[in-house]
């Protein structure tokens, strides 16, 4: 992803608290001298390691490494590893593995989206491959060898159902994983149902057993999701379709109840939310569902799901013309990333003064 090395202070002081509304300049385009300096930057080519490596869709943090999501259809099986202890720009820092020996089949190891750490291993979300929707979901022992194909295992989510596949982005609750499901049924390989999985991380990764589904059709017409979030009770899934609709799931119930479901037309609630969205950060209290467009929502979450004034918006395009179409989202602890996706101006939300990060937080972006 390109980051652009100008931009404008825009950040005032606020107590915690304060409307979303009246924090315009709380919403800065690479704010503070440091972040708008090109000394604060360094920029690194994997392909010196490996020239097989290009292209990746998402990564994630174990503590120590940070490993970045392979997608490429065409050319890239392999994933990379970046040892944080070791300097940015150095190879000995940065390692590569081959996906495709773990299956025999290298287009069976590429088209990811997004990566989910639970506390030992790490989860890559299979996407698709020329356009086919797959269900190849990986993990990674991070308390193994990443170059040992015997430390990585696959499971095959179609096994379950033919519709289980063509996910971006999931989340961890401190229990279960969940693959949100994204393939869209008018390309590709048909997906006539979109699917929620979830994988209970207490039981073998290799078996049906420890996996479920839900048809989420059976709640509403929405068939694409971009993206997940974990506020300690709740898994919200983010509506990738332009019908700006929040999806939750109350973790504490059957996964397979439509009981335990529930959504939420965001429309209803705020002007401005009517474009799809893609991605879910939460902070602690607030989620903020990240958009294509130039507007953002925030939720609270300490409200129902359908009380109308928990929901703001905050239009970005007067701060910046090229602010908007992103691609998913992270908190640090104090500040809310919403990453870019077909331009290079970030915008960083000042979110917290206590500067802590929520119980089960992931370490995963998208």
């Amino acid at each position: 992803m390109a980051w652009c090395n100008h931009g404008r202070w825009m950040r005032t002081r606020r107590p915690r608290g304060s409307a979303f509304g009246w924090i315009l300049a709380s919403f800065t385009l690479l704010m503070l001298t440091s972040f708008s300096d090109d000394a604060s930057f360094t920029v690194f080519n994997l392909a010196t390691v490996n020239t097989k490596t290009h292209k990746f869709a998402g990564a994630a943090f174990d503590g120590e490494y940070v490993y970045f999501v392979p997608f490429d259809w065409d050319v890239a099986t392999e994933t990379s590893r970046y040892d944080t202890k070791g300097a940015f720009g150095a190879t000995a820092s940065c390692s590569n593995f081959d996906l495709g020996p773990i299956t025999g089949e290298g287009l069976d190891s590429r088209g990811y989206i997004g990566a989910v750490f639970d506390g030992r291993y790490l989860y890559y979300m299979p996407n698709c491959i020329f356009g086919y929707w797959r269900g190849n979901a990986l993990r990674f022992d991070t308390q193994g060898n990443f170059a040992s194909a015997s430390d990585w295992s696959l499971f095959d989510t179609q096994t379950l159902d033919k519709d289980a596949a063509g996910f971006r982005g999931g989340t961890f609750d401190g229990r279960y994983v969940y693959f949100v499901p994204w393939g869209d049924v008018s390309s590709g390989t048909p997906i006539e149902r979109p699917l929620a999985t979830r994988y209970d991380t207490h039981a073998d990764f290799g078996t049906p057993d420890g996996w479920s589904t839900f048809d989420l059709s059976t709640l509403s017409d929405t068939n694409v999701y971009a993206g997940a979030a974990f506020d300690g009770t709740y898994v919200y899934l983010v509506s990738a379709d332009a019908r700006g609709r929040l999806t939750r799931f109350d973790s504490g119930k059957a996964f397979d109840s439509s009981d335990s479901w529930a959504k939420f037309d965001m429309g209803s609630a705020v002007e401005g939310v009517n474009d799809s969205f893609n991605g879910g950060v939460f902070d602690g209290r607030y989620l903020y569902i990240v958009p294509h467009s130039a507007v953002p929502v925030r939720y609270d979450t300490t409200a129902a799901l359908d009380e109308k004034s928990a929901y703001e918006t905050m239009n970005l395009a007067p701060l910046d013309a090229a602010a908007g179409n992103f691609a998913g989202g992270v908190f640090d602890g104090r500040y809310v990333y919403f990453v870019p996706e077909a331009s290079n101006h970030v915008a960083r939300f000042d979110a917290r003064a206590d500067s802590a990060l929520p119980p089960n937080n992931d370490s995963s972006f998208y």
